[in-house]
């Protein structure tokens, strides 16, 4: 835009140079040629000097970008295995301690029980080894359901000779869930020896049916 304008206005002052060459012939002047050189320098000048102030814009292209899908997260599916009782290993005495399970004294195997009520298993047990048993041997948790306010041992409550039976007492708690219920336990000897056969508790918390009382 700007070149063409100082174009025309080049032409315009050569025109009138050469006008006022031809209407004063009688008067001296300048050199017409040196005139319009020294006009076309200075528009030359000026289109330079513009030229040079006009910036120059380099259009730039922004790369486009494209989303590369990450490949999907491998979900590895588990199966839920059903838990199945099992009595923790545990060191045995020695062959002078022994011990072996006679009777359930008190609540039998599958017996039912009311949720949330407190009662009392009892086992009978032998002493089949050759040491005798003073009040610091125990009756220790192994497995299952712990004995209320989470008891976990029982002491004797008197000296056991080798051959004597002796009852050994837990107090319980039934959950307050209905189903099936399991706790094992064994004895242990004053020197930290765990032996003899386990004891267990087997029952099932629900609604207890009462057992009809027959007629005399």
């Amino acid at each position: 835009m700007v070149s063409k304008k100082m174009t025309g206005y080049l032409a315009a002052m050569i025109v009138f140079v050469f006008a006022l060459s031809g209407c004063a012939k009688a008067v001296p002047t300048e050199d017409p040629i040196q005139k319009i050189t020294e006009i076309a320098s200075t528009v030359q000048a000026e289109l330079t000097q513009i030229s040079a102030l006009t910036p120059t814009i380099t259009p730039t292209f922004t790369p486009t970008v494209t989303a590369t899908l990450a490949p999907p997260t491998a979900t590895l599916s588990s199966v839920m295995a059903t838990p199945t009782m099992t009595i923790r290993p545990v060191m045995t005495g020695t062959s002078s301690d022994n011990a072996k399970w006679i009777d359930d004294v008190t609540i039998p195997d599958n017996s039912v029980i009311s949720p949330g009520a407190a009662f009392i298993k009892t086992w009978k047990i032998e002493n089949t080894g050759k040491t005798t048993w003073n009040k610091d041997y125990q009756l220790i948790y192994l497995e299952g359901l712990q004995g209320s306010n989470g008891t976990m041992s029982v002491k004797l409550a008197k000296d056991v000779a080798p051959g004597e039976q002796v009852n050994v007492s837990v107090n319980f708690t039934a959950p307050a869930e209905n189903g099936s219920y399991i706790s094992w336990w064994k004895m242990y000897s004053a020197s930290g020896y765990i032996f003899g056969e386990p004891l267990s508790l087997r029952f099932s918390v629900g609604s207890v049916t009462p057992t009809p009382t027959p007629n005399p």
